[in-house]
């Protein structure tokens, strides 16, 4: 992380995301794939498919914030904190992600849902690594951008929009939410010890 980075909330991003890639190798060291994809219950999601999702998410988002981006540079659009209060959605959902456990559970857009219920987990743990670090990557290449006027609708619905301040937040808050869930899979009944 560049060690002039100004922005704390982007710090803080950048800082989770990559402690992210830290705990998703605790959590799937030494599994094999039978058991990164059990599923706890019909409805419910395996590790691969909760890590599946959170690839989705930050490949997503990182093309969005991306693109949006580029445009503020180019139109000269700089800023620092604070970013202001955002946006009535963006507040919406971060209120949400901020309780953590305690949320109320919200379904998964279509666009967020794992593409299939068998991975290989070797392919899963790399793509992870590759999307949250590249949205880490972007977080710090942010600094000094007006992340509070940068606006653009999520990937998950056609309407509302964010703004990049707001979405760098629901990342890495997103991604240790899920984290979390496929961490509790290991805790379920029938849960393969060994594959």
């Amino acid at each position: 992380m560049p060690a002039t980075i100004q922005s704390k909330a982007l710090r803080t991003c950048a800082e989770q995301l990559r402690e992210a890639i830290s705990r998703m190798n605790e959590l799937t060291q030494g599994l094999g794939d039978a058991q990164a994809n059990f599923k706890p219950g019909p409805k419910k999601w395996s590790i691969n498919e909760c890590l599946d999702h959170i690839n989705i998410g930050n490949r997503l988002y990182a093309d969005k914030l991306e693109q949006h981006l580029q445009k503020a540079r180019d139109k000269g659009l700089n800023g620092a904190e604070p970013y202001g209060r955002g946006t009535l959605l963006g507040r919406f959902i971060l209120n949400n992600l901020r309780q953590g456990a305690k949320a109320k559970k919200v379904p998964a857009p279509g666009a967020f849902k794992p593409k299939t219920s068998e991975h290989k987990l070797s392919d899963v743990t790399a793509q992870f690594r590759t999307h949250a670090t590249r949205l880490a990557e972007i977080a710090e290449q942010s600094d000094g951008l007006a992340l509070g006027r940068i606006k653009f609708t999520t990937p998950a619905a056609p309407v509302g929009r964010v703004t990049a301040s707001q979405a760098f937040e629901m990342m890495h808050l997103h991604t240790h939410r899920h984290l979390a869930q496929a961490g509790r899979v290991k805790d379920a009944e029938g849960y393969p010890r060994r594959d």
